[in-house]
């Protein structure tokens, strides 16, 4: 049997797409997401790298209601729980557990997001993003702006960031199919 020279090519176009998703699926860890925010007023925006079910790196920053600024993801070696003091007397206790597909996709512990600036060696600000109940989280705000504030319920969506290589090999899968239908015209 003979195959045309168009059949052919979206044959092997198709079979690169299949590899790719299982070279994919095969190599589940590290991944970026994007995190936001959104609930009684307050909203913030950042990015976490999941390794294995733990955020690993990360920032959120909140761009509305009390507590505006940037804030780094809090992080130790061990795993398990830990805590992190806040100007000098607040305790955010987190485990950086980080489901991404379910929902919720965060724990009551959570993960705690830090201020660059130190009083008397602690964070001066921090934030909490955890889960309170059922899907709703709470974000709240600990350091110069009181303790609690913001003390916001919402929720919080997290999004895939793709891999610039998946990209890549998707606008190249994308490019040759387009050919394949330029030359049939």
């Amino acid at each position: 049997m003979k195959m045309s020279m168009n059949r052919f090519a979206v044959l092997m176009m198709s079979v690169s797409v299949a590899g790719l998703a299982l070279a994919l699926s095969a190599n589940a860890s590290p991944f970026t997401y994007n995190l936001s925010f959104n609930g009684d007023g307050s909203s913030a925006t950042g990015v976490i790298t999941i390794d294995n079910g733990f955020a690993t790196s990360g920032y959120l920053d909140v761009t509305a209601g009390p507590a505006l600024g940037s804030y780094g993801l809090y992080t130790w070696i061990g795993g398990g729980t830990s805590s992190i003091r806040v100007n000098g007397g607040t305790d955010l206790i987190v485990d950086n557990l980080v489901d991404a597909n379910s929902d919720p996709s965060l724990d009551i512990y959570g993960l705690a997001f830090v201020s660059s600036g130190y009083t008397g060696g602690y964070p001066s600000e921090g934030i909490d993003l955890s889960l309170l109940s059922g899907t709703t989280y709470n974000l709240a705000g600990f350091g110069i702006d009181g303790y609690g504030v913001p003390n916001a319920n919402g929720s919080v969506t997290l999004t895939q960031v793709p891999e610039p290589s998946t990209l890549a090999m998707g606008g190249l899968a994308l490019l040759g199919l387009a050919r394949i239908r330029h030359r049939k015209t």
